[in-house]
């Protein structure tokens, strides 16, 4: 999302089952994160990949949410801490 518009160019589909996401999820996190490599055993995974990830069952009203959800104010205010 760049300013509360979907950009296309930037959205990839990946055809994955169920058990093909969550290899995926843990490849891509141990990738990013060697360090942990020792911690992150299966169940833990397991419960990361069911607490922070979803499956789109319709891909299009999905993808309509997350624009709905990402839109700037009507106004187009932006707001910032002010220091005192």
């Amino acid at each position: 999302m760049v300013n509360g518009k979907l950009d296309p160019k930037s959205v990839c589909r990946i055809n994955l089952g169920g058990s093909n996401a969550f290899d995926l999820f843990s490849k891509s996190i141990l990738l990013k994160n060697p360090h942990f490599k020792e911690k992150l055993n299966y169940s833990f995974m397991r419960q990361l990949y069911e607490k922070f990830t979803s499956v789109a069952i319709d891909y299009r009203l999905q993808l309509n949410y997350f624009e709905s959800r990402f839109k700037p104010p009507a106004n187009n205010t932006i707001y910032r801490n002010k220091i005192h």
